[in-house]
């Protein structure tokens, strides 16, 4: 096996095993149970209905209900509390460090499997890097492709008066 082989499984692991490590070590707590209001809800509710019982007139009948609406918007405030609290706590980090786990694995495939020749000589010299039986292999970069030849001068300006012949 290949040293570079062995060094990418290797780095590929690691990186493997810290995204792992994110995944369970960042997850932010888990909150409390959840407060169920719907006991609450149906208190307030019954009241207001032993209280309506009681109401005879209609400046009685406001006061109950004004006593429900305040009763409800005290739960609505709790409600709206634990909300906030929720809200406030630290965030979940765990996203943006897996997403950075992942670019860094995709560097690290991508410098251990970049080509050698790549990385070869940029000048004329030549550089001799071993291939993978292990002799040496000149790696010279092709020469680059020669230009096309240019047209020949009366072919660079047409001129677009028509020509008439002399008889």
């Amino acid at each position: 096996m290949r040293l570079i082989t062995i060094i990418r499984t290797v780095g590929l692991a690691a990186i493997a095993i810290a995204a792992f490590v994110v995944a369970v070590a960042l997850r932010p707590p888990q909150p409390d149970a959840p407060m169920s209001s719907a006991s609450a809800v149906t208190k307030a509710l019954a009241e207001a209905d032993l209280n309506e019982l009681t109401a005879d007139s209609a400046p009685k009948q406001q006061v109950v209900n004004g006593w429900v609406a305040r009763d409800l918007l005290a739960i609505n405030a709790r409600q709206n509390d634990s909300l906030l609290e929720l809200a406030a706590r630290e965030p979940d980090q765990r996203q943006a460090w897996l997403m950075l786990l992942a670019v860094l694995a995709i560097c690290w495939w991508g410098a251990l499997t970049w080509p050698a020749s790549a990385f070869a000589a940029t000048t004329d010299s030549a550089a001799s890097v071993p291939d993978d039986a292990g002799t040496e292999a000149a790696t010279l970069l092709p020469p680059p492709p020669p230009p096309p030849p240019s047209p020949p001068p009366s072919e660079l300006f047409i001129d677009p008066r028509p020509t008439t012949a002399n008889p």
